[in-house]
């Protein structure tokens, strides 16, 4: 009888163990980045076309960062268009896309009439599957992408990380259970936080659950796919800034929500003019980088200072338009502007400046932002 009692302890743990979660070393809020996939990609300026998300970008760079054992950029702000992360993001966008095109036709392929096939094959566990290929690499602690894929459109596609899984009590025969699996994602649009990619059986659809393992409502996705033809680039080597806690400023960020017109960049760009209490001023040109920046959307220039100084030095700065043709109709429309300071130590001050609307042309091209310290 003890015999009998101690074999089925062993068969019990032997099944938790079986059944217990695969988890990489990969901490989406440490190793992920800091802001949100909320893109707006600029490919036309003149025709005003443009895409929208960086996902598969973002999904690939923040390996390529882990791969490289280098930290990924701390900033908590979009990087701007211009920027050598946005620009970086973008390329590794359409690598997400190239290098498994094969696999992002697949649905289109199959045609809609076949959902519930295309979603079964993400509960398949035999060899070649996609359960199968996701364990190749996360039982190696590996994390890898995934493509998320959807009927409804390219544009409702998506991509994430798979950084680990749990197959609860479901064997992967396409029986019981299949409710139970779930798929650990960093996900770009939840930065920080580690999601679950999770089977909704009666649907037939794949569903996002956050940290509570509570339903993200929005897009499902009829299938998903292992990025098994990802290689690893050599990201933008950024450092994030360690500044000393002598109470003074070093950066300024300045974050200008644009209106109906747009800033268009190259000749047509912004310059900053930081004035301080003692006559002096620190003056930074073309601080958009020569980028195009899009109506209707939010961007945020990095600005280290030539000399740190204490807040209460500086008395007031001015944004100045520059038109290159020096074209009467050339304007600019900013609905808001904000300006934050960082320094070492705890020192951030979210609202170091800010001003209203404002609308730069030939004949009016400054605009003067008070210090509200």
């Amino acid at each position: 009888m003890r015999t009998c009692s101690v074999l089925v302890m062993i068969l019990v743990s032997v099944e938790t163990a079986l059944a217990a979660p695969v988890m990489t070393p990969f901490n989406p809020a440490v190793n992920g980045f800091r802001f949100p996939n909320t893109f707006v990609n600029s490919l036309a300026p003149a025709l005003d076309f443009h895409t929208e998300g960086l996902c598969g970008g973002m999904t690939y760079a923040v390996l390529d960062y882990y791969n490289a054992h280098w930290p990924a950029p701390d900033q908590d702000y979009r990087p701007a268009n211009g920027t050598a992360l946005q620009e970086y993001l973008y390329a590794r966008q359409i690598d997400s896309i190239a290098q498994d095109l094969d696999k992002w036709t697949e649905g289109f392929s199959r045609g809609g009439a076949d959902k519930g096939a295309l979603f079964s094959l993400g509960l398949e566990t035999a060899p070649g599957s996609r359960i199968a290929e996701l364990r190749s690499f996360l039982d190696r602690g590996v994390p890898v992408p995934l493509g998320l894929q959807t009927a409804q459109g390219w544009s409702a596609n998506h991509q994430v990380l798979a950084i680990g899984y749990d197959l609860g009590r479901y064997e992967g025969d396409l029986g019981a259970n299949q409710g139970d699996f779930r798929i650990f994602l960093c996900d770009p649009n939840f930065p920080g936080k580690t999601m679950r990619l999770a089977p909704d059986v009666g649907a037939q659809i794949w569903i996002e659950r956050d940290e509570n393992d509570a339903v993200v409502r929005g897009m499902g996705w009829q299938s998903y796919f292992v990025a098994t033809n990802y290689r690893a680039a050599k990201p933008p080597h950024i450092l994030n800034p360690a500044y000393p806690a002598d109470g003074k400023i070093h950066q300024l960020l300045l974050t200008f929500q644009t209106g109906a017109h747009d800033l268009r960049g190259d000749d047509d760009n912004v310059d900053l003019t930081v004035n301080l209490t003692d006559g002096t001023s620190q003056f930074f040109p073309n601080i958009n980088l020569s980028a195009h920046w899009l109506a209707n959307y939010e961007e945020t220039a990095a600005v280290d200072l030539t000399a740190p100084v204490r807040a209460d030095l500086i008395r007031y700065m001015v944004l100045s338009a520059t038109f290159g043709d020096g074209r009467d109709a050339g304007s600019w429309d900013i609905l808001s502007v904000r300006v934050r300071g960082k320094g070492g130590g705890s020192l951030d001050l979210p609202r170091l400046a800010e001003g209203g609307s404002h609308r730069f042309t030939v004949a009016a091209p400054d605009f003067s932002l008070p210090n509200l310290r």
